[in-house]
């Protein structure tokens, strides 16, 4: 397809200017992320990564990298994907901003210009079929990644090699084609494969279509292409972010991906004269509340579902959108909760995206912390966070139940939670860890790797592969109340149908406790029940009905469990990011059948790191719920 090309780019102020400046000052203000920088940087001028499929170890992708080629052991997919999103290039580029290191912006531009002569755009007719071989396999043009590469690895590289004497006319005409190629499919192809809006891949897409339009206002193209990314973008809005703030899938992972680009894209189209409606900026902002509740009190965001369990995702999308709704007093909490190892990275993250960040630095020194309330409850997700207060110190519940769930990345998991206290983990979620069809796959997603129940020991419907669930019956949060000196939610499930399970959790403020009832109705005299508690430790001591974590200098947790019920304790792993879990583990107490109508009590005790004993349970003025 024919088009003009653009001349070189005279921004004001110009853009390898700009990204000088601000890596600079990134630098400056986060000398612990310049120095993982530094440590990456012998790897990434080897092309040697760390990538889904590695299992947390340097694989070598070549040099230039082999853009379709998959050396993973497993085969991983998610490796193709991640390398062809060009992540090391930024971490080039702003050593080369610091450094002045000219190889590292030619060791850019040479494999910019291989991807280009190495992966083709694809061919493709207009049935779903074509369209999803060229497009949705394990390819370098997987539209996620065209889309990805345009809303931030591309667009960069572009602004900050404008006026490198190696970006030859010859090359840049090049990459501007296959700019124009990115822009032609993702105007094309994800309205085919996402006709309702409703998945982050989409939202993602039309981020990446949005910049490459601002990158190129001179395409005969370009005016359409940026109405239709505006206008896909707000029915992403419409169609991703719920009423109540959270994103339809119900993981807080892609919460925060969705909140960022999203943040981003209010930016840049503000820069450009565009602007959301009214409701869909009141969803924007609802979706910052989300973020902040779906937090632990250290700032690590929930693992819900298909998530890891980090800071710098939260943090970094909540400040964007902070500053894109000048709402700036509600993220004022985050920095008294992460770690200063987590917020300056994240603060200085930002310094790409805002218009002034030395001004933005300077604001974010002298914020005022609105007051939050302890319980946040999302009706239409089924999810509700309650905590005790707003310190790293507190007690902190991530509670849900809905089903149907809204897709694969959901877990096999209805009436689980997620429970922190005196800053650790306790009863943990324990993450995605991968998504490769297998054995690790299905056991992360599992009933008895969360904090849930099962009959005999099945889970509450089927784990058909990685993306598919069999047929399940409804689920749903049934109340959220408190009174003095506690608070509590409730779920009820018809997932082991004809039996239906209700569980209660009490939250108690004095002491961070949390009383755990789960209520079976329906059950035939021979079933078994097990209650299902996933510990944040691998030293877990047992007597009777009781087990007991023994880790030194952190919180402990104490369970203690009807003493009618069998406990044994199993091997689990914990992961906080993809390929790499940690040992742990896993609770189950289980009766050996009986009455039609069972209930159990459990209590969760937490005890803080610098205490010598146990603390008393009260119990709240409702009694054992």
């Amino acid at each position: 397809m024919a088009f003009a090309l653009a001349p070189a780019l005279a921004l004001a102020p110009a853009p390898a200017s700009r990204f000088a400046t601000r890596t600079r000052l990134w630098a400056e203000f986060a000398p612990g992320a310049f120095a993982q920088l530094q440590a990456l940087q012998p790897h990434d001028r080897a092309g040697r990564f760390i990538l889904p499929g590695s299992q947390g170890r340097f694989l070598a992708a070549g040099q230039p990298p082999r853009w379709h080629h998959n050396p993973t052991a497993d085969q991983n997919p998610e490796w193709i994907f991640e390398l062809n999103r060009h992540y090391h290039w930024t971490r080039l580029l702003r050593a080369h901003a610091l450094t002045g290191d000219d190889t590292l912006a030619i060791q850019v531009l040479n494999e910019w210009d291989d991807w280009i002569r190495t992966c083709p755009v694809p061919t493709w007719d207009d049935s779903l079929a074509s369209i999803h071989a060229a497009f949705s396999s394990h390819t370098p043009w997987r539209t996620l990644e065209a889309g990805l590469r345009g809303e931030r690895q591309w667009a960069d590289a572009w602004e900050a090699l404008q006026d490198h004497p190696a970006l030859t006319p010859d090359l840049r005409a090049r990459i501007e084609a296959s700019f124009h190629d990115h822009a032609r499919v993702l105007a094309a192809i994800p309205p085919r494969l996402w006709p309702r809006a409703d998945h982050n891949h989409y939202l993602s897409e039309n981020a990446g279509l949005l910049r490459i339009t601002f990158l190129f206002p001179h395409w005969p193209e370009a005016a359409a292409w940026r109405d239709h990314a505006w206008h896909e973008l707000g029915r992403c809005i419409e169609h991703q972010i719920t009423l109540d703030g959270g994103q339809i899938e119900g993981c807080p992972h892609y919460h925060n991906i969705t909140l960022k680009s999203l943040a981003l894209c209010t930016l840049l189209g503000r820069a450009h004269g565009l602007a959301w409606s009214p409701d869909h900026t009141a969803r924007i902002r609802r979706a910052l509340t989300y973020t902040l509740h779906s937090s632990r009190p250290d700032a690590v965001n929930v693992p819900w579902g298909d998530s890891d369990a980090t800071t710098h995702l939260p943090l970094q999308a909540a400040l964007l959108a902070a500053h894109a709704l000048d709402a700036l007093d509600e993220i004022a909490v985050l920095q008294t909760l992460a770690a200063p190892a987590a917020w300056l990275p994240a603060v200085a993250e930002s310094f790409w995206d805002v218009p002034d960040p030395e001004a933005w630095r300077t604001h974010l020194e002298s914020l005022s912390p609105a007051p939050l309330p302890r319980a946040h409850h999302q009706r239409q997700l089924d999810q509700v966070m309650l905590r005790t207060d707003w310190t790293r110190q507190a007690a902190s519940v991530f509670f849900a139940c809905r089903t149907p769930t809204n897709n694969g990345h959901a877990h096999l998991d209805p009436a689980s939670f997620d429970y922190s206290a005196f800053g650790r983990t306790l009863a943990v979620d324990p993450g995605r860890y991968t998504y490769r069809e297998g054995p690790d796959r299905y056991a992360f997603k599992s009933a008895a790797y969360h904090n849930t129940v099962t009959i005999d020991d099945r889970d509450p419907f089927a784990y058909v592969s990685t993306w598919e669930f069999g047929p399940q019956h409804p689920g749903h949060l049934t109340s959220v109340t408190s009174g003095p000196g506690w608070q509590s939610a409730t779920s009820k499930q018809h997932n082991f149908t004809p039996v239906v399970h209700r569980r209660t959790l009490v939250l108690l403020d004095d002491s961070g406790a949390l009383l755990v009832t789960d209520i079976f109705s329906g059950l035939a005299p021979t079933q078994t029940v097990q209650l299902w508690f996933h510990l944040d430790s691998a030293a877990v001591h047992l007597d009777a009905a009781t087990a007991e974590t023994r880790d030194p200098a952190l919180a402990n947790l104490r369970v203690l469990g009807d003493s009618a019920l069998a406990l044994t304790a199993l091997p689990g792993r914990v992961s906080e990011k993809i390929d790499v879990a940690r040992p742990s583990t896993r609770l189950r107490f289980s009766d050996t059948g009986g009455p039609a109508t069972r209930t159990y009590v459990t209590r969760l005790v937490p005890r803080a790191a610098d205490a010598t004993t146990w603390p008393a349970i009260t119990l709240p003025a409702l009694g054992t719920p």
